[in-house]
């Protein structure tokens, strides 16, 4: 029997010496019914934030990984970040892992934004700049292209834009093809981005890492009426 795309991607996760285990950030406080991108920086529960360091603390153990974890600058991934660097690892904050940029419509409730905006992105999914932020073939080429470290927290739309160039090489998304976010705190085994260039009959070229910079990013789209799950929700 023919392999689905998901079990191709679990099974090449799984023989890749180089996969990434990402989880989604915690639930964020505030986000019921914002626009959550790059430029909302809201806050997370310090209880959230624990329970999530000590999920990745466990399974670092169990896979004897490195003690080193990559986040978005943003406090709903950065948060639990600092948690397993009060437990002595190594924590790098990196820019790359942001989410999509949604410029001017960030932090803004859904219900101001008009509909012809979110009709004029959903028609043109792929290129559009959702409030004169970020497209989404820019979200897709920089997630894909990610090359740090192998535990990483970073945002719904960021996790769904590197699972789907593994799992579409060289394709674009339409709105209705764009798969629902994954759960707050959900981890998804992503592989290499030289894997992901291989898929797509690319030249694997590196992308500039901003190390452990100190940049605050970061983003996690909510979508309302056509757009409610375009990208990643809050």
């Amino acid at each position: 029997m023919k392999r689905q795309p998901t079990e191709r991607l679990r099974a090449d996760a799984a023989s890749d010496g180089h996969t990434l285990f990402v989880w989604r950030h915690p639930r964020p406080e505030g986000a019921k019914g914002l626009c959550v991108g790059a430029g909302c920086d809201l806050p997370v529960s310090t209880r959230r934030a624990k329970r999530l360091a000590r999920r990745i603390q466990a399974h670092a153990r169990r896979h004897q990984l490195p003690h080193e974890i990559w986040t978005s600058g943003l406090r709903r991934c950065a948060e639990v970040g600092r948690w397993l660097r009060r437990w002595g690892w190594r924590h790098h904050i990196d820019a790359a892992l942001r989410e999509l940029d949604f410029g001017r419509w960030d932090g803004r409730p859904w219900a101001e934004i008009s509909k012809a905006e979110i009709d004029t992105w959903v028609q043109d999914f792929a290129t559009a700049t959702p409030g004169g932020g970020e497209s989404l073939v820019a979200l897709l080429a920089r997630a894909s292209s990610w090359t740090g470290g192998q535990l990483v927290v970073s945002h719904g739309g960021w996790m769904l834009a590197r699972r789907w160039m593994a799992e579409h090489p060289g394709q674009t998304p339409s709105a209705d093809q764009w798969p629902a976010p994954p759960a707050y705190g959900a981890c998804w085994a992503l592989p290499s981005a030289r894997s992901i260039a291989a898929a797509a009959g690319a030249t694997f070229r590196p992308q500039s890492q901003g190390g452990p910079s100190g940049a605050q990013s970061a983003q996690s789209g909510a979508q309302s009426g056509a757009a409610s799950s375009a990208v990643s929700g809050p």
